[in-house]
């Protein structure tokens, strides 16, 4: 027969309830990470970084020499992949600044790739200059300004974009991180609804993502039903269930079979949480 958490020590729930409030931002700095060769030396980069080089210091240097080279619309704009690449062959393909803005943020990318955050800003700036309009730069700038803590001028550029183009949802995805880390829980929600609503597929971590704002503005009854649609959409991510668990002990409620489940899915956390809490659990 079950025990009811009221059994469990103050100190050891709310230690809990520190960590899960804390995971969603924790998340952001310990993306699983693969090593990248440089052609100089060994680069650790977060995994969910779009492209893949095998020297990026050439990259840079091809980048330079067509930025240096902008008159002529021949040269091939390499991209970071080398499964592909533009090939600028026609005389009227289109305008040399429009070549540029596009060479600025390719360089760029090599850069924040390289944890150059000083130069790969500039390159973005340059970029964004030469054409305002495009909500790619701007996503790009805005991304940067995020990972290094600059939140007001990241929702600044992500906010630009969405007025542009307010089908371009990934934006409001971003905003709606650089709410959660400005503590604005309520537009994080209002951002994470919007796409939510219009979205199909891809949705597991925005169920999730939004359950955690809710749970920290206290609508605890929306952040379950969020995480149950996360573990229907995904029944074999642990996540769902160990947050779902985490937020059932908060509530004084039992969570040993979600911290059971997520430990059998591989997550340590989960395994760690239903270590402390599976005596109570018979």
């Amino acid at each position: 027969m079950r025990t009811n958490y009221s059994r469990l020590s103050k100190s050891n729930l709310l230690m809990k309830i520190i960590i899960f409030l804390l995971a969603p931002m924790v998340a952001l700095c310990q993306n699983e990470a693969i090593i990248w060769k440089s052609g100089v030396n060994e680069i650790t980069v977060p995994s969910y970084r779009p492209f893949i080089s095998e020297n990026f210091i050439e990259a840079i240097d091809d980048y330079s020499n067509y930025i240096a080279l902008n008159q002529s619309c021949y040269h091939k704009i390499p991209i970071i992949d080398s499964s592909y690449s533009f090939q600028l062959r026609a005389p009227f393909c289109c305008s040399s600044i429009q070549l540029v803005d596009t060479a600025y943020s390719k360089r760029g990318e090599v850069y924040y790739f390289l944890g150059m955050y000083g130069r790969a800003l500039a390159d973005f700036n340059m970029a964004c200059e030469l054409d305002p309009t495009s909500g790619y730069f701007h996503n790009a700038r805005g991304y940067l300004y995020l990972i290094q803590g600059d939140y007001e001028k990241a929702i600044s550029d992500f906010s630009g974009v969405i007025k542009n183009s307010p089908e371009y949802f990934y934006s409001y995805v971003l905003r709606a991180e650089a709410y959660f880390l400005i503590e604005q829980y309520e537009r994080c929600i209002e951002d994470l609804n919007i796409v939510i609503s219009n979205k199909n597929d891809n949705v597991y971590d925005l169920h999730i993502n939004r359950a955690d704002c809710y749970v920290l503005e206290g609508y605890f009854k929306r952040a379950m039903s969020d995480y149950k649609k996360a573990i229907r959409l995904e029944p074999n991510n642990p996540l769902g269930y160990y947050r779902k668990g985490v937020l059932l002990e908060v509530m004084g409620l039992d969570s040993c079979d979600e911290y059971q489940k997520s430990c059998e899915l591989g997550y340590d956390q989960g395994c760690e949480f239903y270590t402390t809490t599976k005596w109570f659990c018979e």
